[in-house]
């Protein structure tokens, strides 16, 4: 399959869990919407999955559709929701601060928060998209809530574990024939946190570390001075870059909100700094305190200065 055809795959509808969104050649969005995007990025000799998801669908025939080239999946960090499906795929790659919580995995019943989170969440987007119906028309496919599949049991929900074979580190180059990705280390939501950039393509894709919602720095590892510095040096790379692929929320971002987001937390560090903050459901229905900023906020554990 070469990467000069946009593909718009079968399978796109709103039965379907995976909704693959071709965005540049060679370039495709892999959404679990309401949930987490992956991404592939297919080079002349091969292919890059950026996260694996929630392992809550099989994620490897979805990726096969698109690609006939050897997939190594380049995880931006440890959390299940970007790891799910990394144990159906022979070569691996993670930051070293994210190897020992990759291959633990996540027993079933442990994530049952995250189920029924996800239960509210396909009742609140029935409503949304009822409304859009009505004439709002702002929903695409891969931005609408589905029911799990057919076959998927919350009770029995587990990450598998998976072992890597690959190391990234900072500054690498992960050269995919024609096409390549930087590694960019951007701790702050996690130790192990990665960006990568193709610089060619102007292209960056954040994971975690920018996207369009409640940034999480209240779950354990997070670390808001390790944040901004890794937002400030993004910011620093935003005139380079066309288009931020996120991990979460609405694709593709504009390249300057990285800078609101470093003023923004900078402002929440800062002693005086004048951040409005309020107390409510922080993920998975666990409490937290939100830092509003107009177009994102961050979350923080109950009890954090700021």
């Amino acid at each position: 399959m070469g990467r000069d055809r946009l593909r718009w795959p079968e399978g796109g509808d709103l039965t379907s869990w995976f909704v693959p969104v071709p965005l540049r050649p060679g370039v495709w969005l892999i959404a679990e919407p309401g949930h987490v995007n992956s991404y592939l990025v297919e080079g002349d000799e091969r292919a890059a999955l950026i996260d694996a998801g929630t392992g809550i669908a099989p994620l490897a025939p979805v990726v096969r559709r698109l690609t006939d080239r050897p997939v190594t999946v380049v995880l931006t960090h440890n959390h299940f929701d970007h790891v799910g499906g990394a144990h159906e795929f022979d070569r691996v790659a993670i930051h070293p601060a994210g190897i020992a919580g990759l291959r633990a995995g996540r027993p079933a019943g442990s994530l049952r928060g995250y189920i029924a989170e996800a239960g509210r969440l396909l009742e609140r987007s029935t409503a949304t998209r009822a409304l859009d119906a009505r004439g709002l028309n702002l929903l695409h496919p891969e931005q609408i809530v589905r029911p799990f599949p057919p076959g998927f049991d919350p009770d029995r929900y587990a990450i598998a574990p998976a072992e890597t074979t690959d190391a990234l580190a900072e500054g690498q180059r992960l050269d995919l024939g024609g096409r390549a990705l930087e590694v960019l280390h951007t701790p702050g939501h996690s130790p192990d946190g990665v960006c990568l950039l193709e610089p060619d393509a102007r292209l960056l894709f954040t994971a975690d570390t920018v996207y369009a919602g409640p940034l999480y720095a209240q779950t354990p590892g997070a670390d808001l001075d390790a944040y901004l510095a890794s937002l400030r040096r993004l910011a620093a790379l935003a005139p380079d870059v066309d288009l931020l692929l996120p991990g979460h929320n609405r694709v593709p971002l504009d390249p300057p909100l990285i800078g609101e987001m470093a003023e923004g937390v900078a402002r929440l560090l800062a002693s005086d700094g004048d951040v409005t903050i309020v107390e409510g459901p922080g993920g998975s229905g666990r409490m937290a305190r939100e830092a509003r900023f107009a177009r994102f906020s961050v979350l923080l554990p109950i009890g954090t200065a700021g």
